[in-house]
């Protein structure tokens, strides 16, 4: 019941960001599927440093918690109180912690290669997609919440598998589609093909296998 209470937080992070700041959110979403478009919102210092794009960080954050906390406890016999916090709180630690490693590597990849303005747009990028990111994850958690796949009810349970499998597939794509644009990015950057290759496989390849994995599970 307490995984509720995250799920809450970030409906109400979601109206106010759509409230006070519509026209941001519009950018970054249209920023995040349109190269072009997304170069010109990077020239907007209000768009990519604004409260706006800090409360979407916070509920993609949230949200992403959220959920593997609760495919963690669905598979585990740990329910206590305690246990809740402490998983919850080592999952945030840890996606906090990837967030800032990846924002790290590409200010030394600029530093490095003398391109800093390349690998500044790839960051923005990658924000662009973690900002996004919430948006798609969170009504596929409060689907999930429903369990119908195994209703007695045939076509109710045909309706609802076939739309969670839209919604993972949708999930999926909007994952390559970031990895693909990422790729057009870093190609411009003048570093081996060794190291770029270690990097998608590191921190962007086994993220979307590990992600697939769970929906498989």
């Amino acid at each position: 019941m307490l995984l509720y209470i995250p799920i809450l937080v970030s409906v109400v992070l979601l109206l106010i960001v759509k409230v006070q700041s519509g026209r941001k959110l519009n950018a970054i979403f249209q920023g995040f599927f349109d190269l072009r478009a997304f170069r010109r919102v990077i020239r907007e210092e209000s768009t990519v440093h604004s409260t706006a794009t800090m409360l979407l960080l916070i509920n993609t954050a949230l949200i992403l918690t959220t959920s593997i906390s609760y495919v963690i406890f669905q598979r585990t016999n740990f329910y206590t109180l305690s246990d809740l916090f402490i998983v919850f709180g080592i999952i945030a630690g840890g996606l906090i912690g990837y967030y800032w490693l990846r924002r790290v590597l590409f200010s030394l990849i600029g530093y490095f290669t003398e391109q800093n303005e390349i690998a500044n747009e790839i960051q923005i990028y990658n924000q662009f997609f973690y900002q996004v990111l919430g948006l798609f994850i969170l009504p596929v958690i409060l689907f999930l919440n429903y369990r119908l796949d195994n209703s007695t009810t045939s076509w109710i349970s045909i309706f609802y598998n076939g739309v969670l499998l839209l919604m993972q597939l949708t999930f999926v794509l909007v994952y390559v589609y970031k990895l693909i644009q990422e790729f057009r990015q870093t190609s411009a950057l003048k570093i081996s093909g060794y190291y770029l290759f270690l990097y998608f496989c590191t921190l962007e390849i086994l993220p979307l296998v590990a992600i697939i994995m769970w929906f498989i599970g």
